[in-house]
Order: C-alpha cells, then structure tokens, then sequence
C-alpha cells in the first residue's frame, strides 16, 4: 500500500499533512503518535511536498502559537490542519492545484519555501490555519470587555455620554446581550481603539466573535466594522447640557477678557461611518485570519457567508474588505480592481493578492506605477495561486525588461519570478524558466519544476537540446524510455546513449581507489637539527629601474612642497598627527621632522608605504614589519624588495597559511630565492612547531618553481645533514601533501547524476566513488599549488567527459548561488576542461567584474592559466589588451607575463604559440559529415570559410540535409560550421592586428619560430600568403625578399622558388625596399591578393635633417588632440608614462630600439580628468629623442614614428 493510503487507512479519509501544537508547553501532536503512526506519516509523501516542509509551524519560522498562561485558554493543543486528500464530499474545499501521486502534469506545485500560504484561498495552496479554540470567546471577555484599563479608556462612550450616537447605543446594547452584528463591530472598535494592533489580539477579535456566535456572524460584525470611524462632527454651544466647560487658553499678552467671545458651535468626537478606504480602522491581521477561516470553512458556512457579504458589499471600503477575505469571488474583484478609480494606496497588497486576472494584477500594479509584489515572497505566491498559468507573460516581462526603479532588478526580484514560473504547469513557463535559468542561484527552481512536471520538461529539453536533459533522463529513465519515441531524433539518440549501459571502470589508479586521505599515514620521523643559525642579512634589493620609476612616478602631493603645505598641519609630534598628515610628512617634509615618524608614530597603515621605502630604505622596516603584523594582506608590495629573516618568515607564513596570498609570498622566494634559502633552512630543519611547517612549505614551493638544486644545494651550505633533511622535505610524495582537514562534497553537486567520467578509451566508465574523489582533489588543491593527483586523472580519463562533467559541476555551483567556500569549482574548469570549457569560461570571465564579482573574474584567469592550452593563453592575452575593467586587465597581463617567464619567452613569441588552430587540419581544412555524404570546408584568402562538395562546387555555407542524410550528424555539421564561423572572424582580426604591430615594432622570427608558428599554423598560413617578407641581416636590411605562393612554397620577385633563408625573418615595410616596392605591388595586383592591412601601400616618411639628432622633431608641436586621437598612439606601442616635462599628467613614450626612445611631454597629460568631468584634450609641448640619433632605428619605426607624430591631431 502507499503511504497515502496508509495513511488514509490508519487516519480516516481525511489525511493529516501538518500537524503541530499552537500550546508553548505541550509537545506536538505528531511526538505523540506511537511508532506506527510516526512511521506511516514519516514514509508517506503526500504532495510530493517533504513533511518538514509542511510541518513548520512545529518549530520553523511560521510558528503561530496562541499566547499560554496569559491568554487563560484551554491547555489543550490545538491541532492544526492542512487536508491534501479527502473524500468525494470534501474535495469542495481542496485545491485544485494541489499535488499527489496520481496528479497529472497541469495542477500546480508550489515551491515548498512559499508552504503555509500567508495569503490562502480557497482550493488554493496549502495553508496553515489554526481552527477557532472554543474558549476563544471567554478570552475575548477576558481581554476586551472585562479589562478594567480599556473600560475606564472608553467609558465616555460606553457608560458615561447621555446622548449616544446610534453606532455607540448598539454597542451598549450588545454589551448587554442584545446580540447584533453592527452593536459587535462597534463595541470592538471602541474597545479595541487602545489595544496593541499585533497579529495575537486582532486574531482574538476575530476568534472569539467566531467562538461566540459562528463565523457567519464574525463575517457581518467584519463587515459592519470596515467603515467604522471616529469622526468630528460640529455641535451648537447652545445644545450642550448645562455641565458643559468651555476652557480658555490665553496666548499672548492680552487678559483673557479682552476681545474674548463665546464660540457658536464646537467639535465632538463620534463612532461613524466613512468611506475612506485609507484611514479605515479594521485590523490587517483581523483580515489576515478571517481569509484564513474562510479558505478552510465547509461549504455551508463559506455559502451563507458570502451572501452576508454579497449583501453589504455597499461602499469601496466595504467592497475591498470583501474582495480580500473572499478572493476566489472573481466578480467581486473584476468590479473592485477594473473600476477602481482612486489609488488606495493602504489596500495594495490587499488587492495584489486578491487579483484573479493579469488585468486586475496590472490594474493595482500601474496605479502604483510599479510591480511591488514581486519583492515579497508570500505576495508572489498568493498571485501564482490566484491567477495561475495567465501570469507567464508578465513574469517574463518582468525578468526581461530594465524597471526604472533599480531594486526592481536585483537578483531577489529574478529569483522570485523564476521560482513562480517553477510552480506554473504549462509548457510557455517552463520554457520561459529554462531559457532564463542561467542566473545565479536558479538551478534549484528548475529542478523543482523538472521533479514535477517530469514529461513536459522531457518533452521541452529535448526539443530545445537544452544541457538539462541528460540530467533529466537520468533521474527518469522510465518516462524517458516511455516519451522517447515521440521525441526529436538527437534526442532520441541520446536517451539511447544514456540508457545504454556503460561498464564500470576496473582499472582505476590507484588513487582513485584509496586516496592518500582514506587512510592517512602517519608523518615520518624526521631529524631535527636545532643548532643552525641563519645568517645575519639585512639588506634592500632592488630590480633594475625599480626604485627610479617610484620616485619618478608622481605622487598625490607632487604639486606643492612642504613650504607650502606644512601651514595645515597643526601638530607634527609622531605621537599625535592624524594618518594622512603622517602621509603627507613622509612624502614631503625634511628629514628632521619625518624620520622620528618611522619609530615613534603608532599608526598602522599608510596610503602607499613603498614611497617611504624608497625613501629610507632600511631604516623603514621596522615600520613595514609593523604594518604587515596589523595588515598582512597588503605587504606584498612594500616588503619585496626586503631580505631580511623576519620578512622571510613573514613570507614563508603567509604562504602556508593564506591561500590568498601565496602568489605574492612566491613572487619573494623567487625574487630572492638564494637568500630565501639561507634564512629558511635553519626553521625547516630545526624543532617541530608552526614556524618548522611554514619555513618547509615555503622551500618545497620554491623547489617547485625554480628548481631543486636550487634548494638543496642551499641547504647544503649548512652540511650535509642538513642538505640530507631538506632534500627529504623537497622530495615528499606530492600526494602525500594535504590539508589538515579534508573537506566535503557539498551536497548541491549531487555526484550520482553527474555526466560519466570515462577512461582513456571510452570503454568503461568511473565509479561514483572515484568521482567523488576528484571532486575531493580539486576542493584541496590552489591556483599555484593544484593538487598533485589531478595529473593521474587527466592522463587516465577521457578529456571530453571530464570537461562535460566539470562544466555540469560549474552549472550546478553557480545555480546554488556560487557559494565562495567552493569557488573551487571555478579552477576546477582549468584544470579538467577542455578548449570547449574555455570557450564558456572566458565571456562569463570578461562579464563578472561588471557583476560585483571581481573576484571570481580573477579565480576565471587563473583558470585559464592552469588550462594553459593555446584557445586559454589566446583569450588571457585578449582581456589583457581589450578589457575596460582595470583590475581584470591587469591581472591577465601578470598572468600572461608569468606563463612566458615559465617558458623564457618574450610576449610576442607566446602569442605565436598560442594561435588557436581551430581542429583544423595540417594544410587548413575541416571535414563535415553528412553519413551519406562529406564536404571540406576551407578559407579564402579574406579568412572567409567556403565549402566543397564532394564534386568540387564551392558554396558560401553548409548545404540543407536530405532525406537520405543522418539528421544528428547533419544537424551538427550546420552547428560546427556556425561556430568555426564566429571563432575564423575572432581569430583572424586579432591575428591581422598582431601582425601589422610586427611590422611597425620591427619585430622579428627566428627561422624555426617562422616555420613553425606562421607557415606550419593552418590557419595563420592564409594570411601570411598576403603579405610580404623578408630575411633581415644584423642591421637591419632585408636580405632575401619572399612572398608565401598558394602552394606554401616561397617565390621570389621573379616568381622563382628560394628555400627558406638563413637569419631573421620579418614582415617587410616599404621603407625598407624603395627601389622595389612598385614591382612587388605589380605581382600581388597580378595574382589578385589583397593585403590584410595597408603594407606596400604604406605611406612611407622620411626624416628631414635636423631630425636625426631629434631637435627637429619639435616641428610637430604645438597641435592640440581629443582625448581619442591622444588614446590611440597607446594603440600603436606608445606607452603612458609618469614623466612628463610638460605639466603633471603622464607623457607618452616610444621605445624606437634598445637604447633610443622618444618622450612626448602633454598638457596636461594622460591619466587626466574622469569620467564625470570628462577627459580634457591633449597638447604636444615637447618632443624628445633620447638614448642615440634616428640613424641608429631601423627605417620603418623611423618612418611610424613621423606618421605618428604628424598625425597626433588628426
């Protein structure tokens, strides 16, 4: 039997899904249940909805329980009740959007987090209403009409006015037990106009008129009570009894005698009646329960209430009391809401959760001028519940378009508007809901509706060929094998693939099977040697031009002097001088008053402290040592050119303990990694204890990255016992390498629904176990320390399968809302995927800054560079030079400088090597298969792909499948093809750009480099055959002249074949071959090439005299250029520089050769100006040669620099 039949049998016809105890001091109901009982309502999933779901009122945050001892009620639990099954005579007052296990696909789920509705209705969601105690009536007594300080509060109306108002005199006749509805309401209003407005006595008042004499009647009093106001009404002074005292109040200076004349009428408080929605006095929470009641009133009573209120339904105030505690009263709410013409603006949520239509829900949302309930939870619910599947339209809307109020866009607001399209069961809003489903923390809405409306979700993934669907059959193999013959035939295909059986792997390496972490071995015992001492260095090391460019390098308060500004500073005792005066003084003041600073002042931070490193050098460190104790994160620039043991310890500690800063913590030991070595070895040999940990850390790291002799032979400087211990350090089993604690597998990857990780072959697939196991090895590992283990699973496992499954891990880590514990995942990408998952990665990497993730943006890089495939390294190099976010910018260039450090390369050699070469074939063609038929896709010489048949027709794209065609491989094909599009056009202008900036910069190739990277890329091939090259001798003069022919042979100007010369090879520029650039223009005019940028089309400027030695140059000066026409020199090698001999902004310099450069002085300068203000226009001052004559520069950067300069303006 099913648990809801045993539950019916056991309970009776009616099921009890919720059940609690409203009582403070008596357990819930369902603890006092035996066994059987707990164990039949345990096991049975009614609704599909979990029973702590339902069951919150036992102990979540919808817990409602009636006040104890003080309420003086009955000590009996009151049993709350939420009715999921009933029997035939019931099912009235069932929902018709609830759920079972027989339910078809078109009744609705709500999310459980929207479980007890707040706003019910009824055969609406499940509610959680409490049933009226019967002694709620003697509370009310208790409370309201028997409490001494509410009857001496409204004595003047109830006991002591001679004259009542009608409204008051019904209100004494209830009071004295003739029952009326309109005498209830009236007593209670005056009663209860100094009660707390708090949800436990409005629910009293509403109670204890049920308890007393039926819900009709509370129905009527409810009713009657909308339009009660107290109210001021003018009474003649001639009407007033003769006890009646006028009470003057003299302001001013005239006695109260002078001009004083008795008033005609005066102004008495009254109950009365008004029709003004917004100062009406009915209680929210007295509406709130009474909606409740009637949600889960029999039919009988929910009948004759509302024609009670059909009946009084007389006035707008009445009419929208009604419409709210009658919601499913769809006429009540068409007149309201559609004729509606003020804004009540105290009713809106009131109508918003009564609205029965998408017109009705616009209607109160225009009168507002914003959708408000979609920032509240419960409100987003209750309209769901009311108006259902009509409401997919607008919440699309409402995800789609920018609301001018900005909140309206937050994360909440979406997450809200995907979990209602979740609870809609119609194919429009499941659509909508996976088609918007890659907002963060989205993932469990989908799920949710793809649990409950398995079939439609099949049905639209699979025609849709959304990645969700291997998830969904999986999870559902009966239903998929049932639907899949009506479904498309991918996905058919797939749903065969994924139910074919897949044998499990028996193979695995061993650390698949028992990772290091299952059974850990205890630490071998390792000599200590605790006499070593490190050797007393205390020096500053700077690199090359380091310290110039601080100090050349203009600070905040380069503009004054301390003559200047020393006027603002009061006090210049170290002991009492604010931060930034401390700055200032450090930047500016003599010796005399700054040096006792770096001793005496107490402070712990500085806006730029490596100035004053520069300016005191050793003298600093304590200061800095200092600093970095207070603020560890931000030493890493003003402690790198130290070397000293503290620092080292600093370093070796932040590298053990900070994953955030290990990089820094590197980029010291490598700086310095000889003395690095002096100074750790003694800690990594000596006692047991913290600093033994770090100092070993560090030295195994540093033997890592630089080499191990590096290390050990260090340590052998102390003897051979001591090399022998740091030898054992270095060599420890990289698997054997982990972290105190082993964290878990979060319980959003759900590992068992995973994509399979195959082997090498395909052949069989890895269990859960090793899965879990990999997952455990990327939580452990770091951008500069990934765990040594990865290597064993990516030599063993299919690439494609681990990429599918880390990008599903990615999927899943970010629908659960990115949690940062495990912003593993995010390096998890580089370490596991494949070209495929960089294609994914790197638009969400250029987009996160923008989102507030700036962070995750930098975790994407280092992912990139852990890929360190050349489609990774192509899209690093690509945000270091177009990205606008400063911080991403230059984080991809650090990356990209440390990767061709690691290989001793120069920037450019790496972008040779990291071309992307798109899977096409050597000679730079792609196949497609049809299954009956094959076509070849090349490129013209433009880059543009064309296609050829098997008889040789060349077609601009892929041609329609026939019948007679393979619909999956077809279908594929056409969406390869698209793709190899989009990346040809990247690749291609990113190329061209890089190899016109060759030509400029005189770059040049070594013979390998250009057979390899240029003749040998199958796709850099096409372009190099429109373009001119060169050999160049070790002047600079082009030897032997060539073009790349169609054939990949190279043809010299006679069209005769040269073999590849000896020396430098480079692309040439016209100024290089004056005598022959017309004929070389001929051969490309005859064999129709087009060159990708202008070449022997150049322009070519030659130097006049006097600007050999650069004192001509300053003919280019005077021009004033837009911030745009300044920008674009940057574009073409001008770098931005902080010297500047014109004004205070930056200059530009070009770097012409090794030794000679040419400094451009601006007014104001670059780095001026923002972008509030704007950016000011640029004026050329000065320019400077400098380092040697325009003799000693290759002619072609001659000839770019003239251009430039004469065309800085234009």
């Amino acid at each position: 039997m099913s648990g809801g039949g045993k539950l019916a049998a056991f309970f009776g016809t009616k099921i009890l899904a919720a059940i609690s105890a409203c009582d403070v001091g008596s357990p819930p109901v369902r603890r006092r249940l035996d066994c059987q009982q707990q164990q039949i309502l345990d096991q049975s999933l009614v609704a599909s909805i979990p029973y702590s779901a339902l069951c919150q009122c036992a102990g979540g945050r919808h817990r409602n329980r009636c006040r104890g001892p003080r309420s003086g009620m009955s000590n009996k639990p009151i049993v709350r009740i939420a009715i999921i099954l009933a029997t035939p005579a019931d099912r009235a007052g069932i929902s018709r959007r609830r759920v079972n296990h027989t339910t078809t696909e078109s009744t609705a789920v709500p999310p459980a987090s929207w479980l007890p509705m707040k706003y019910p209705r009824r055969g609406g969601f499940a509610a959680d209403v409490a049933p009226v105690d019967p002694a709620a009536g003697a509370e009310l007594d208790r409370q309201f009409d028997s409490d001494d300080q509410f009857g001496e509060f409204s004595s003047a109306y109830l006991v002591n006015d001679p004259d009542p108002d009608e409204l008051t005199l019904a209100a004494r006749k209830y009071q004295a037990g003739e029952i009326s509805a309109v005498g209830a309401a009236a007593l209670y209003c005056i009663l209860g106009r100094y009660a707390d407005n708090d949800r436990q006595q409005s629910t009293l008042l509403v109670d204890g008129l049920v308890a007393r004499h039926g819900l009709v009647f509370a129905v009527e009093a409810l009713l009657e009570w909308a339009d009660l106001r107290f109210v001021h009404v003018s009474v003649p002074v001639s009407e007033l009894g003769p006890d009646a005292v006028i009470v003057v109040a003299n302001i001013g200076g005239e006695s109260p005698a002078a001009g004083y004349k008795m008033p005609e009428y005066v102004l008495r408080e009254q109950l009365g009646r008004t029709d003004e929605p917004d100062a009406q006095v009915v209680r929210e929470h007295m509406l709130d329960r009474m909606r409740g009641l009637l949600a889960t009133a029999s039919d009988e009573d929910y009948a004759a209430a509302r024609e009670v209120a059909s009946s009084m339904r007389t006035n707008s105030t009445r009419r929208l009391t009604a419409s709210y505690i009658f919601p499913t009263e769809e006429g009540w709410s068409e007149e309201l809401i559609m004729g509606m013409r003020a804004r009540w603006y105290h009713w809106n949520t009131q109508l918003t959760v009564s609205s029965n239509t998408v017109q009705q829900l616009e209607r109160v949302a225009d009168s507002h001028a914003m959708r408000s309930w979609l920032e509240d939870d419960a409100m987003v619910a209750a309209v769901v519940d009311g108006i259902g599947a009509g409401l997919t339209g607008l919440l699309v809307d409402a995800f789609d378009k920018p609301n001018q109020y900005g909140h309206m866009r937050d994360e909440a607001t979406l997450l809200r508007i995907l979990w209602a399209l979740s609870a809609i069961p119609t194919d429009e809003a499941f659509t909508a809901l996976v088609e918007r489903r890659h907002v963060k923390s989205a993932l469990p809405a989908v799920l949710h509706a793809m649990q409950h409306y398995p079939r439609r979700a099949l049905k639209i993934l699979a025609e849709r060929d959304i990645d969700l669907l291997d998830r969904h059959v999986r999870a559902n193999p009966d239903i998929a094998a049932e639907l899949s013959p009506t479904l498309p035939e991918p996905a058919r295909r797939r749903i065969a693939e994924l139910s074919t059986p897949t044998p499990e792997a028996t193979d695995l390496p061993p650390i698949l099977v028992a990772p290091p972490w299952s059974n850990r071995k205890k630490a071998l015992e390792v000599a200590v040697i605790g006499d070593l001492v490190a050797p007393e260095i205390s020096r500053i090391v700077w690199l090359p031009g380091e310290l110039e460019q601080i100090k050349n390098t203009p600070s905040d308060y380069s503009y004054t002097t301390w003559e200047n500004y020393k006027q603002y500073v009061q006090d210049v005792s170290p002991r009492s001088t604010h931060d930034w005066n401390t700055w200032v003084i450090f930047l500016l003041a003599p010796d005399e008053i700054a040096r006792p600073f770096l001793t005496d002042w107490p402070g712990t931070s500085l806006k730029d402290p490596l100035r004053v490193v520069a300016r005191y050098e050793l003298d600093a460190l304590p200061l800095m040592l200092r600093f970095t104790r207070a603020h560890p994160g931000a030493a890493a620039p003003y402690l790198m050119p130290y070397v000293d043991i503290d620092v080292a310890r600093v370093h070796a500690t932040m590298f053990a303990t900070r994953k955030n800063l290990r990089k820094p913590a590197m980029a010291w030991l490598v700086r310095h990694a000889e003395d690095a070595v002096a100074l750790l070895v003694p800690d990594a040999v000596g006692p047991a204890g913290a600093q033994h940990d770090h100092a070993a850390a560090a030295l195994r790291a540093l033997a890592r990255t630089t080499s191990r002799e590096t290390v050990v032979d260090g340590a052998n400087r102390y003897g051979p016992e001591a090399g022998q211990v740091v030898a054992g350090i270095v060599d420890l089993d990289p698997l054997e390498m982990l972290p105190k604690r082993i964290p878990k597998t979060p319980v959003w990857v759900d590992v068992s629904s995973l994509p399979l990780i195959l082997n090498e072959n395909r052949s069989a697939a890895l269990p859960t176990s090793a899965v879990s196991t990999i997952l455990t090895m990327c939580a452990i590992g770091t951008a500069d320390a990934p765990y040594a283990g990865l290597d064993v699973v990516t030599a063993y496992c299919d690439r494609s399968s681990l990429a599918e499954a880390a990008w599903e891990l990615f999927e899943r880590w970010w629908g659960a809302g990115a949690p940062s514990k495990d912003n593993w995942v995010i390096l998890a990408l580089g370490w596991l995927g494949d070209d495929s998952t960089v294609a994914r990665l790197a638009p969400l990497v250029r987009r996160w800054p923008g989102e507030n993730g700036a962070a995750r943006a930098q975790l994407g890089l280092d992912a990139l560079a852990a890929h360190g495939s050349a489609r990774a390294l192509t899209e690093l190099d690509h945000i270091s030079r177009k990205m606008k976010f400063k911080s991403l910018k230059n984080g991809a260039a650090q990356r990209v400088a440390e990767l061709a450090d690691s290989l001793g390369l120069d920037r450019e050699q790496l972008a040779d090597r990291i071309v992307p070469d798109l899977d096409l074939t050597p000679d730079g063609t792609m196949n497609f298969d049809y299954g009956t038929r094959m076509f070849t896709v090349g490129f013209t010489e433009a880059l543009v792909p064309y296609v050829l048949d098997g008889g040789g027709k060349k077609t601009s794209g892929l041609p329609k499948p026939t019948r007679n065609d393979d619909v999956v491989l077809a279908e594929s094909a056409k969406k390869r093809f698209t793709e190899l599009k989009r990346e040809t056009k990247a690749v291609a202008a990113e190329q061209i750009k890089r190899l016109n900036r060759s030509m400029v910069t005189g770059r040049r190739w070594t013979r390998t480099e250009f057979d390899d990277f240029v003749l040998g890329h199958p796709l850099l091939i096409h372009v190099a055959r429109r373009l001119l090259w060169a050999s160049f001798d070790d002047s600079g003069l082009p030897t032997v002249v060539f073009r790349v022919a169609e054939d990949s042979t190279l043809a010299d100007i006679d069209d005769q074949t040269v073999e590849l010369p000896e020396g430098r090879i480079g692309l040439v520029h016209p100024a290089h071959i004056p005598d022959t650039v017309g004929a070389w223009s001929d051969v490309f005019a005859d064999y129709e090439i087009l060159q990708p940028f202008p070449q022997l089309g150049r322009a070519v400027h030659d130097p006049l005299p006097d600007d050999v030695d650069g004192s001509g140059l300053s003919r280019f000066t005077g021009v004033t250029a837009s911030p745009s026409q300044a920008l674009r020199l940057t574009y073409r090698g001008w770098e931005p520089v902080w010297e500047n001999p014109a004004s205070w902004g930056q200059g530009l310099l070009y770097q012409l050769s090794d030794d000679v450069s040419v400094l451009l002085g601006l007014e104001p300068g670059m780095g001026t100006g923002d972008p509030y203000n704007g950016y000011p226009d640029q004026k050329l001052v000065s320019v400077e040669l400098r380092g040697g004559t325009l003799n000693d520069v290759d002619r072609a950067t001659v000839s770019e620099l003239i251009a430039d300069l004469a065309g800085f303006a234009s």
